[in-house]
């Protein structure tokens, strides 16, 4: 939200109040553009709301992309001193309902692989607009048989997340059979969790 006070060539405030109260509304013009490249930028929502007493008013809008832009503000081309403001916009939470998750080594919906063999899946830690989130969150992960729903006692080890959100889940079931890995926050899981593997039997031991 950015707030503007109104007021004359002298400084001398204009409201709702001023003149007899004939000004109640004013609209400003106004543009968003990214600095690295310059070009215009559409957000969800940009808004003018009514004066207030004090004649303020304040411009809300929602902005889903990261990184630094410029608010550039002003009346027929002529802008209010310190405009274009500069601002960042940093990644929001990592949203279960948009990241997901995948076998690095299977490309099959159902990998099979033998029995303690490791496993990495690679989770794309992301926000609600898609926007990447660097930082390392700490997701509830656990492996259950598919079929009774059984959790199984599998170390799952993983690793903080690079700069490009992507956190790696390792693991070596040794038991056979067909299993889900659920990845999540405890409440929700991410958009393809359960992830459904089968184990089959290994080489023939001796012993």
């Amino acid at each position: 939200m950015f707030t503007t006070i109104l007021s004359d060539a002298y400084n001398n405030p204009i409201n709702k109040d001023t003149n007899g109260g004939l000004v109640t509304f004013w609209t400003w013009d106004t543009s968003i553009t990214a600095t690295t490249t310059g070009n215009p930028v559409l957000v969800s929502e940009l808004s003018n709301l009514q004066m207030d007493v004090l004649g303020r008013i304040q411009i809300q809008f929602v902005m889903n992309t990261i990184g630094t832009f410029s608010f550039q503000i002003g009346k027929a081309s002529i802008f209010i001193p310190g405009s274009p403001f500069n601002f960042t916009v940093l990644p929001g939470l990592v949203s279960m309902a948009t990241t997901r998750a995948s076998f690095l080594d299977y490309t099959t919906s159902v990998p099979v692989l033998l029995a303690g063999t490791m496993v990495s899946v690679t989770i794309a830690q992301v926000d609600s607009y898609n926007n990447v989130v660097q930082q390392t969150f700490l997701f509830n992960t656990q492996i259950v048989s598919a079929l009774g729903g059984l959790a199984l006692n599998i170390i799952i080890n993983t690793t903080p997340a690079t700069s490009q959100g992507l956190q790696n889940l390792t693991f070596a079931p040794t038991v056979a059979g067909t299993f889900a890995l659920l990845i999540g926050n405890g409440v929700t899981n991410i958009s393809n969790s359960p992830l459904t593997f089968t184990v089959t039997p290994g080489a023939i031991d001796a012993l």
